[in-house]
């Protein structure tokens, strides 16, 4: 926060300053918290300046040209393929008596946002953002207050401008391809086409092959002509859902038909991909089906952790994954010091086949039983307790008894407890064969001492008594007379 071209005051003692950040090129990554990439408060001045290159702004809030509290915030970027993404307040916005600037000049470029940002103004303040040329997609989760906007309070209200002046562009939100709007009293948006100047190319330049632009079933959106923008129009309609569920389905198809295009670019992708679009990647990842399940075995062996639990919970989630013989060899490619990762897959595998049936993952999760980190045993153990009581399931569960962790041990104790008919005869039948430790018998006396309904206690706890006879059962036997005579 309060970094990348940020300038700002002491409210109400003292008036800010000048904040300025100059980049000479390349593609960059610009993040922060609040308050930065061009913005600034009480009464300063703050600038950021990209002369070039695909660059990346990431930011939560007051940020990418925002002005705020009597104060100019600026971004100005020369050129490239850019993508912006913001909470809100940002990306061209003026807040209380604030002036907001952001301006980009060329590049295809994404402009990501909750509401409130390209091109608004709030409470007296003025919003604008410019688009030169490129074809650009606008997206917004709420687009009412934004793309032109200016919130009528404060009498005379506020000031947004939104204009973009040239490229096949696409929006999510108050804006359309080449027309105007007017979003509120002092609120206007254009898209226009001034870039599209018969005979401006030179003679001597080589012409560009045009990109093939996909058919999405009845509906033609030539911006869409890339597997990267694709994959934002995947992302973002995902994420406002219910306003866009016609596109995003249309769009999830056309990625499956570009999948040699589109998976090997995407394995580039997971390591920067931010929460929120995990959960896109996910939902169209699974609309692949078991056609990916190559890709999975490529990248699981290069991509770092948080990918790789990304692909996972995928992975778990596809119909036919509960089969071992497809999922056991994916998952064995996981480092077993990610036991977290390799956890949680199991939990999901288990909650998947209960839900919606399917191949049995049973086998997979007694073996993570055997898994040396203790993160997989005690996933497995919960997981086994969410699937139909087998007299092998529970055997192993009760051997799970004598776990060394204490985290293990209790996951299966709560697993056995799911069940109320075998259990109580398998545990007699196995206190035997289990470690004659005072530990491990006390659990299992707890575990007889709470199915009252089933077996009586008081042989439950003298068979207990003759294996291993400790200070304990006393303890438990006055316990469990209490609560009796409650």
């Amino acid at each position: 926060s309060l970094s990348q071209g940020f300038g700002y005051g002491m409210r109400p003692v003292l008036c800010g300053g000048l904040g300025l950040l100059v980049d000479g090129g390349g593609q960059d990554h610009y993040t922060c918290d609040i308050y930065g990439q061009g913005a600034a408060y009480w009464y300063a001045l703050g600038a950021l300046v990209d002369r070039g290159g695909g660059d990346t702004y990431t930011s939560w809030q007051y940020a990418q040209g925002a002005g705020i509290h009597l104060a100019g915030g600026v971004l100005l970027d020369n050129g490239g393929s850019d993508c912006y993404r913001s909470h809100g307040v940002a990306q061209g916005c003026g807040h209380d008596l604030g002036i907001g600037w952001l301006e980009d000049h060329a590049g295809e470029d994404y402009y990501l946002s909750e509401g409130l940002s390209q091109g608004a103004g709030s409470a007296n303040g003025a919003g604008v953002l410019l688009d030169h040329t490129g074809n650009d997609l606008y997206a917004l989760r709420i687009g009412k207050n934004s793309q032109g906007y200016g919130n009528p309070r404060r009498n005379s209200g506020s000031l947004g401008l939104f204009a973009d002046g040239g490229g096949d562009d696409h929006y999510l939100g108050a804006g359309a391809q080449d027309s105007l709007w007017r979003g509120s009293l002092l609120g206007f948006g254009g898209d226009f086409n001034l870039d599209a100047t018969p005979g401006a190319a030179s003679a001597d330049a080589t012409p560009t092959p045009e990109p093939e632009a996909p058919v999405l079933l009845d509906q033609e959106f030539d911006s869409l002509d890339t597997v990267q923008r694709l994959h934002v129009w995947a992302i973002w309609s995902t994420r406002v859902r219910h306003r866009w569920q016609a596109e995003r389905v249309i769009v999830q198809r056309q990625l499956r038909e570009r999948r040699d295009e589109y998976l090997p670019w995407l394995a580039g992708q997971l390591a920067s991909a931010e929460s929120w679009e995990r959960h896109g990647i996910r939902e169209t990842l699974l609309t692949f089906g078991e056609d990916a399940l190559p890709f999975y075995a490529a990248v699981l062996d290069t991509a770092g952790s948080s990918s790789r639990g990304l692909l996972l919970w995928v992975l778990s989630d596809l119909p036919k994954v509960g089969d071992g013989d497809l999922f056991r060899p994916l998952l064995q490619r996981i480092p077993l010091n990610e036991g977290g990762s390799r956890g949680l897959c199991l939990i999901n595998l288990a909650l998947r086949e209960k839900e919606h049936g399917g191949p049995s993952c049973r086998g997979i999760l007694e073996a993570g039983l055997a898994e040396p980190d203790p993160r997989v045993r005690a996933a497995a153990a919960f997981a086994l307790g969410k699937l139909p009581p087998e007299d092998t399931s529970l055997n192993s569960l009760i051997a799970a008894l004598d776990d060394p962790v204490l985290h293990v041990r209790q996951a299966a104790r709560l697993s056995l407890l799911a069940d109320s008919t075998r259990v109580p005869e398998l545990l007699e039948q196995s206190l035997d064969a289990l470690d004659a430790s005072a530990e491990s018998n006390a659990l299992l006396a707890r575990r007889l001492l709470e199915l009252l309904s089933l077996k009586d206690p008081d042989s439950a706890m003298r068979r207990i008594e003759d294996a291993t006879p400790a200070p304990w059962l006393e303890d438990e036997r006055r316990l469990q007379r209490g609560e009796r005579s409650r």
